[in-house]
Order: structure tokens, then C-alpha cells, then sequence
């Protein structure tokens, strides 16, 4: 805890952890928007930064190199590219876990994952190609390699000040939250189709008669 180091660090996991088991209890809308908030919170500052480094402009100006062919497969570093891009996809099957609590699933499932897909790609894209810009093409690598965990940082300190900083530090720790919640309503859904089908104890698939949710999955994965 930064801005509340007198709080110990199990303090808030032990809230965590209560919010979350409260929030898969109720309606999956209820969680559903609370990650949304949580997205567009974290991808809004982003997106902030993506338009600053264009007004302002990097050291370099518009660069256009990174999107060479030459250029994405220079080095020997090709493979492993492949599985960081890989693992930044992983996820997005999971709205087919949600098929049962969803309105008109054939169509909606479908559509929520090729959009969660062309989102990804297209916002992934964009992003660090303006953290490119931010650095240009004589210092991004040196940068990456001084600093990879700073990358983001120093650019927004650079573009937008010390606020945009100290605000996506606030919405990294709000991130491993939501990506905790996500995870645990996945989970419970997995046990609770697992008890239905007679692979668990049956008791697990029970459902909450007013909200819908698999109550006993979330008891005990809570």
C-alpha cells in the first residue's frame, strides 16, 4: 500500500476477496459491470496517452517502420514475440462460459468473441506503436532493455506528468483486481458445470434462485 502504508498488505487481499465472493454471488451483470468500469478506466488512460504522444510528437515523428515485414521479423527474437502476443490473447473464449446467463447466446456469444478478438488486436496494436513513437527508433530498444517495467511509465511521466503516473499505478492494482474477479466467476462456472454433469459432487451445481449464479461453486471456491 502506497498511499496508505500504515495498512498491511493482507488488510486489502482479505477485502478483495470479500468483494469478489460478493459481487459472483449476485447477477454475473453486476460483476460484468464492474470490469467494465475497470476497462475502459484502464484503457481510457491509455488511450489519453496514444492521443498526447501524436499531438506532441516523439523525437522522431511518425514512424511507420515497426510495421515493415523486415522489421517484425528482424532477429532472433521472432518466436519469442509470437508468445508474449499469444498469451495477451488468452481469455477471450471465456464469454462462451457465459452462454447459459446471456440473452439470445448464439448470437450474442459469438459476437462478443470476434469483438473482444478485433479490439485486442487493433487497441494492442495501436498502443505500442505510440509508445514506439514515444521513444523512437534509436531508443525503444535501449529503453525496453534499461527498463522494461518502466516503459509505460516514463512515457507518461514525459507526455502527461506525474498524476498519469501515480493514476496507472492506482489502476494497475484495480486491473489484478478485476482480472481476480474474471478469473473467480470463470472458475466457479467450470466447477459448477463439472457438479452438473456428475464429474464433482452434485452439490455444486446448485444455482442462487434469484440471482442465477452457482452459489455453492462460489462458496467454496470463496
Amino acid at each position: 500500500s502506497v498511499l496508505i502504508p500504515s495498512i498491511p498488505w493482507w488488510a486489502f487481499s482479505l477485502l478483495g476477496w470479500a468483494v469478489i465472493a460478493v459481487l459472483s454471488h449476485h447477477k454475473i451483470s453486476l460483476s460484468a459491470k464492474v470490469l467494465g468500469i475497470a476497462l475502459t478506466s484502464e484503457a481510457g488512460i491509455l488511450l489519453i496517452l496514444a492521443v498526447a504522444i501524436l499531438v506532441i510528437g516523439g523525437p522522431e515523428g511518425v514512424d511507420l517502420h515497426s510495421f515493415e515485414p523486415s522489421s517484425i521479423f528482424a532477429g532472433n527474437s521472432t518466436g519469442a514475440m509470437f508468445a508474449i502476443v499469444f498469451g495477451a490473447f488468452l481469455g477471450f473464449e471465456s464469454t462462451a462460459i457465459y452462454t447459459e446467463e446471456a440473452r439470445d447466446p448464439h448470437k450474442t456469444v459469438p459476437r462478443a468473441i470476434y469483438l473482444a478478438i478485433g479490439f485486442l488486436g487493433l487497441f494492442y496494436t495501436f498502443i505500442s506503436w505510440t509508445i514506439y513513437l514515444a521513444y523512437g527508433r534509436s531508443e525503444i530498444v535501449l529503453a525496453a532493455v534499461a527498463d522494461p517495467a518502466g516503459l509505460v511509465f516514463g512515457a507518461l511521466d514525459t507526455y502527461l506528468g506525474s498524476w498519469a503516473v501515480l493514476l496507472c499505478e492506482i489502476l494497475i492494482v484495480i486491473s489484478a483486481f478485476a482480472s481476480a474477479l474474471a478469473f473467480h466467476n470463470t472458475a466457479i462456472r467450470y466447477l459448477h458445470t463439472l457438479g452438473r454433469e456428475g464429474m464433482l459432487p452434485t452439490k455444486l451445481a446448485r444455482v442462487h434462485p434469484t440471482h442465477g449464479s452457482p452459489s455453492s461453486a462460489n462458496v467454496l471456491l470463496s
